[in-house]
């Protein structure tokens, strides 16, 4: 049998052509993995393990860079997102100075069983501040109560008696006198439910609330807590400051003077979130400690109750006087 005679030079040809085909398509292979690379770490060197590089949908060109903050899931914000265990609210932490102040060796006087609304005592990112205006010309004063605490936040324990239930009873009674008396009464929540801080100042904004007042409940967890009580109230300066001081020295004295209760003074705070970013006249006041059995049982009585509703209500009356 014949053997068919091979063309050398046509083979070597296509053995030719291979090698070139290879070869340049691998140059250009490997010219665009090292571009992509350089690109996509140039885009993240300033931010590592941040940066993100999209597509620009409209002509397909990787010509723009998106850097996207990524945030970490088992971070919370230090505003209301940071306390959805309902563990605490504010309108608790800053005892802790005024007692500390009567020499208790504590050190955690006053302080109650949560750390919610703190935020940063400085301004520098805030907007500008909002000034005072002439409160007595305004005709229908809106008034924004504020119950603390709720739904799963408890606030202050005493035994089974809850702040939340205590701030809610006295809201209530505050809030019948000041509609008796021509006002217009908004409340921060209107049943047993969680609100988060930042969603009660946002509540005094939707309402153009002319004044803010936060209802709380105190409690001493030192050996010395049937000694301590009182009523303290706290307000914040950034914001109306005038009227912030006033409103507050007002409240304070006349629940002070109505209850007779002991008189553990007026606090300007950073610590506050609802009396600070809060852009009206605002106050947050502690109308008695849980941890006293005598101050505990007058805050349970409705009387009792009435004279603090009372005291506030003829505040509001003087402040828009």
């Amino acid at each position: 049998m014949r053997k068919k005679k091979i063309n050398k030079p046509f083979l070597y040809t296509l053995i030719a052509l291979a090698i070139m085909f290879v070869f340049v398509g691998g140059f250009y292979i490997s010219r665009s993995f090292i571009e992509t690379t350089v690109w996509s770490n140039e885009s993240t060197e300033d931010n590592p393990a941040q940066g993100r590089i999209s597509m620009d949908i409209t002509d397909g060109n990787s010509g723009s860079e998106e850097i996207i903050s990524e945030k970490n899931p088992d971070q919370e914000s230090n505003s209301e997102e940071a306390f959805a265990d309902g563990t605490g609210e504010e309108g608790d932490n800053p005892v802790g100075t005024s007692e500390n102040q009567e020499g208790n060796a504590t050190g955690s006087a006053g302080q109650t069983d949560n750390t919610e609304g703190q935020s940063s005592s400085g301004h520098e990112d805030w907007p500008d501040p909002v000034p005072d205006k002439d409160y007595s010309a305004i005709e229908h004063p809106v008034v924004m109560l504020d119950p603390g605490h709720g739904g799963i936040d408890n606030g202050c324990v005493s035994g089974d008696v809850l702040e939340k239930d205590v701030n809610y009873d006295i809201t209530l009674k505050l809030k019948n006198l000041l509609v008796n008396r021509g006002y217009e009464v908004v409340l921060t929540r209107t049943e047993d439910v969680k609100v988060f801080l930042e969603e009660r100042v946002q509540a005094s904004f939707d309402c153009n609330a002319d004044i803010f007042v936060s209802i709380h409940q105190n409690l001493y967890d030192g050996a010395e807590a049937e000694s301590v009580n009182g009523i303290e109230s706290y307000y914040n300066s950034y914001n109306s400051p005038k009227g912030s001081k006033r409103l507050a020295n007002l409240i304070h004295s006349k629940v002070v003077a109505n209850t007779e209760a002991r008189d553990r003074g007026v606090q300007e705070v950073n610590d506050l979130v609802v009396v600070i970013k809060t852009t009206c006249p605002s106050i947050l006041i502690e109308t008695g400690f849980l941890s006293n059995t005598a101050e505990r049982n007058r805050l349970l009585s409705e009387d009792y109750q009435e004279k603090i509703a009372s005291g506030i209500a003829d505040a509001i009356d003087e402040f828009f006087r």
